[in-house]
């Protein structure tokens, strides 16, 4: 592979070999920073062939004849994955026929990502940007609907029937890996999408954010957001383990690489369009981007651009899957415009420092300005009960019911309980059954399913709820697109309290 970063290759072998697993380590992405006339830095044919192997073995699928880059390439009847001529199927929803933006028979669940205008490339100031990250240029992207997170072992499992994970042993909740870029299209069209164009994937991975990394220009911050070289111990995690961007996307950075649809061009920023760029219309290498769990801080930059044959199938590799949006896909009233009418104003006193839902009849705080402010899951309680505010000392940590009760413009989620995220459903499987999108880009301010009488940021807050059968995480809702997600203790998240 190609990107502008250092790559992994010691570690990620030998967490390959303590795992049992067979994926291909033995090159890496390339980055503008560490490209040479030979690009691959460790392979051992001189990338005479794109499977960067000695051809001793039957690992390499006919020598990259055809791009389907799994362990048995004679590629029997069954697996159908030897030509790529038929896509994998998926016979239950195929994710277009419900409009539930979630595939029933694999778990996968899509948000959606609102249309708007935003610099794409270097962050003025940021000294580690490389050349093809200039020129910073304005992209307009239409509404579109993408992944949650980065496709997992067990959807792709769910889909096609095999698991090429050289990290297999981590579990059907880690990305699966080891994937070349045709079978990753290949898929995502599978379950009715297709790969995000770059410009797509860095305009999600920002959500409005116009910082190095989503959690700001400190490299400390990573830790919190995304699995790298200083905190994964040389091997992926299971997905959505750390805190998400502010659209709900998890692992837009680390853990895996992501492979996007666009043929790279370290040039391609100084032409591209501005509406919808599609990338390249040819070229020889795919981009990659996000970075990986054996790349550093540099390599994690949102503008890094990274760059494989498209052939290779990598254990530091996977992808996402991107959808057009019609902005409203569902099949009741959950419209942008309307689809909160129900829902009654909250009652705050005259200073506006305190709001009750009529509804709830619980109160919030509506200041001081707790919601820009990160706590750890324990000093957010101790915060909450000490609080004396607008004269009441009772105030408390809301549980996942109550945060739930905020959301604002989904129906689903204001239906008592219908997401299945309640008190009575804390474990795992709770997350994906949790209303994961409701309708568009919300109704809110700034789009947010989030009440307008509240003041303050629009962003993810802690509730006091554990997830029952993972120690040390706790539940919280992104109020972006009403999302329920959990979160390590040791992640800092916003409060809000309540009474």
């Amino acid at each position: 592979m190609k990107h502008s970063r250092r790559v992994f290759l010691l570690p990620l072998m030998l967490a390959l070999l303590a795992c049992g697993g067979s994926g291909n380590a033995s090159s890496s992405v390339h980055h503008p920073a560490d490209d040479d006339t030979s690009p691959a830095e460790d392979d051992d044919n001189d990338d005479q062939s794109p499977d960067d192997d000695d051809d001793s073995s039957p690992d390499d699928d006919n020598d990259d004849a055809s791009p389907d880059d799994d362990d048995d390439d004679n590629d029997t009847a069954a697996d159908d994955d030897d030509d790529d001529a038929s896509p994998p199927v998926d016979d239950d929803d195929n994710d277009n026929d419900d409009n539930d933006d979630n595939d029933d028979s694999t778990g996968i669940v899509w948000l959606s990502v609102p249309g708007g205008t935003a610099d794409m490339g270097c962050i003025p100031g940021d000294t580690n940007c490389q050349g093809d990250e200039n020129p910073r240029h304005a992209v307009t992207i239409s509404a579109f609907q993408i992944t949650e997170t980065s496709i997992t072992q067990g959807q792709y499992q769910a889909t096609t029937g095999q698991n090429p994970s050289g990290f297999a042993n981590c579990g059907a909740n880690c990305p699966v890996e080891t994937v070349a870029w045709a079978n990753a299209l290949a898929f995502c069209q599978a379950v009715g999408g297709r790969l995000p164009t770059e410009a797509e994937w860095e305009y999600a991975a920002r959500a409005w954010t116009n910082e190095i990394y989503y959690c700001g220009n400190d490299p400390s911050c990573l830790s919190a957001i995304a699995w790298y070289s200083a905190n994964s111990g040389g091997t992926t995690h299971p997905v959505c383990g750390l805190q998400p961007n502010a659209w709900g996307l998890c692992d837009m950075l680390g853990n895996v690489d992501q492979w996007v649809n666009d043929w790279y061009d370290p040039n391609y920023y100084a032409s591209s369009p501005q509406n919808n760029p599609q990338g390249p219309s040819s070229g020889t290498d795919r981009v990659v981007r996000g970075g990986s769990f054996g790349d550093d801080a540099t390599t994690l930059r949102i503008s890094a651009r990274g760059w494989l044959d498209p052939g290779s199938a990598l254990g530091a590799v996977g992808f996402r899957c991107a959808r057009d949006s019609d902005d409203d896909d569902d099949d009741d009233d959950n419209d942008n415009d309307d689809d909160n009418d129900d829902s009654a104003p909250m009652n705050c006193n005259p200073d506006g420092t305190c709001c009750t839902d009529p509804t709830t009849g619980l109160m919030w705080q509506n200041g001081p300005t707790v919601g820009t402010i990160g706590y750890v899951w324990a000093d957010a309680k101790t915060y909450c009960t000490s609080l004396t505010w607008c004269g009441y000392s009772d105030w408390r940590l809301p549980d996942i019911d109550a945060l739930r009760s905020l959301i604002r413009g989904c129906t689903d989620t204001e239906s008592g309980g219908a997401c299945g995220v309640t008190d009575n459903c804390l474990d795992l499987r709770c997350r994906n059954a949790a209303c994961a999108q409701c309708s568009g880009s919300g109704p809110g301010p700034g789009g947010a399913f989030w009440p307008p009488e509240i003041t303050g940021d629009i962003s993810s807050y802690w509730s006091s709820s554990a997830v029952a059968d993972a120690n040390g995480y706790e539940w919280y809702v992104g109020f972006y697109f009403g999302i329920v997600y959990f979160a390590g203790v040791d992640v800092a998240t916003s409060v809000r309290c309540v009474r």
